[in-house]
């Protein structure tokens, strides 16, 4: 049950404390990184505090802005400048998870704080009215605040709690195998291995501290962004047959006519409970007058740098002569992570020695997507290749974007003295105690 609207002709506190409303209004939270209504930013960084809407897309009874502040002083200094308390208790006084009824210029709003400088603001769940409150937030976050946090370029910010980023990162997983590791971080080790950081005083011992963390930060940037894989051929060696059967649905368009993918078609898919996206290609040839293909195929080529492996398909029932287009990929350093030999349940005579620009050693696997042969092996090794290690559960991982930039660039500042102190600021502000609500 959502938080009822104050009566605006009763400006004091609820008759009974216990009163079933006001145990609901300190309840109704949802998880940072809902989505927010179009239009809306779901975080708004600004010098003086950051302005995130928790509640759902779309309209609601009630919506939930959460307003951090970088001090008690320049919150307490916003909320002012918008809020009217109606309640006995002012913002300055009211304690932790103390409801404050008033009004927001014309609009009836709940105040509750929720951590030393974190509000929220449940209004009513129209998308004005919601946007109304996040535009004046932002706006007032600009003026000046003296109790910010300067960084090294001298702008004024307030990170994201370490508890807040973990729940932003845990609705983000897709599979329980990731989801599990990123809610072993709130289990102390990451939290105590970060303070280490902060007051350990010896460069040597903070390098090995880092090392520990940073080893696993792409297995840790993988727990919320899958593995990208890129499928990429000359045309008709079946590519997008392969696809659909590691999707096991038809997702790509299987023609016999040369060009009938245009462009890159991703493809989600769950291997071994970690999560992937197999990005189908256009089929790369020398030779197209059709602009549309020239664009697909460029798409292709270019995501070679971008992808975190990529296959190159060849059709094993015939003799495959080297393309133009491979010597040139080849050239600029992007070497195939296997070659997959497709239609493998027909004879022919393909072989590797026919691609003399891939180097020796490349794996081969023989797949055929018309009767599924191979491709289970196919699965196996992406996996294997992709994640040869998986790190004890509880291990500490950066599993954030904020957390694992502030680490490298500690990392990178070891003999800086001024570097390392606002580091260890910023990391102080993540590790800032707040309340949690179930």
């Amino acid at each position: 049950m959502a938080p009822h609207r104050p009566d605006p002709t009763d400006p004091g506190e609820p008759a009974d404390p216990g009163d079933r409303d006001s145990e609901d209004a300190r309840s109704a939270w949802v998880p940072p990184g809902s989505q927010t209504p179009a239009a809306l930013p779901h975080v708004d960084n600004s010098p003086g505090g950051a302005v995130q809407v928790l509640t759902p897309a779309g309209r609601g009874a009630v919506a939930v802005v959460e307003f951090r502040a970088c001090g008690f002083a320049t919150g307490i200094r916003v909320l002012d400048t918008h809020f009217q308390c109606l309640s006995a208790v002012g913002l300055r006084e009211s304690s932790a998870d103390r409801i404050l009824y008033g009004t927001w210029h014309r609009e009836q709003v709940v105040v509750v704080r929720t951590a030393p400088a974190t509000w929220e603001i449940h209004c009513h769940g129209g998308t004005a009215a919601v946007a109304a409150i996040v535009d004046q937030l932002r706006q007032s976050c600009r003026l000046p605040a003296q109790d910010a946090l300067a960084d090294s370029t001298g702008t004024e910010s307030v990170p994201e709690t370490l508890d807040s980023q973990i729940q932003n990162a845990l609705i983000r997983t897709r599979t329980l195998r990731t989801a599990a590791h990123v809610l072993a971080q709130t289990q102390g080790r990451l939290r105590s291995r970060l303070e280490q950081l902060i007051v350990e005083p010896s460069p040597a011992r903070m390098s090995d501290l880092l090392a520990d963390i940073l080893q696993w930060q792409e297995f840790a940037r993988h727990l919320t962004e899958p593995w990208r894989v890129l499928i990429l051929g000359p045309p008709n060696v079946g590519k997008s047959s392969l696809v659909n059967a590691l999707a096991g649905f038809e997702r790509a368009i299987v023609s016999e006519q040369a060009g009938t993918t245009r462009d890159l078609v991703e493809v989600p898919l769950i291997l071994a409970q970690w999560p992937f996206v197999i990005c189908d290609s256009a089929g790369v040839r020398s030779e197209t007058a059709d602009q549309i293909e020239q664009a697909g195929i460029a798409a292709a080529v270019a995501a070679v740098r971008t992808c975190d492996a990529w296959l190159l398909v060849c059709d094993g029932s015939r003799q495959e002569a080297p393309a133009d287009w491979l010597a040139a990929v080849l050239r600029g350093g992007a070497v195939p992570d296997a070659i997959v030999k497709n239609k493998c349940d027909l004879s022919g005579p393909f072989s590797t020695r026919m691609l003399p620009d891939v180097p020796e050693g490349c794996p081969v696997i023989e797949t055929s997507a018309l009767t599924g042969q191979g491709t289970r092996q196919l699965s196996e090794w992406l996996v294997s290749y992709l994640i040869p290690v998986e790190p004890e559960l509880g291990a500490p991982l950066p599993v954030t974007q904020p957390l694992r930039e502030v680490l490298r660039e500690l990392r990178t500042s070891l003999h800086d003295p001024r570097s390392i102190r606002n580091c260890r600021g910023r990391l102080q502000l993540m590790l800032a105690e707040c309340t949690v609500k179930p």
